[in-house]
């Protein structure tokens, strides 16, 4: 666990924007919280 991480009130405030509302087969191959916390951790130290 990073200190950039979301925490799980951050997590319970955006998780709504990932809720699929389609019907239908739907893979999901990535977490959702996991690709967030890649991308703050890429925003917090630069990509190097």
């Amino acid at each position: 666990m990073y200190d950039s991480d979301l925490t799980d009130k951050e997590w319970e405030i955006i998780s709504p924007i990932f809720i699929r509302t389609r019907k239908g087969r739907h893979l999901q191959k990535h977490n959702k919280r996991k690709l967030i916390n890649a991308v703050k951790y890429l925003n917090k130290t630069g990509c190097q």
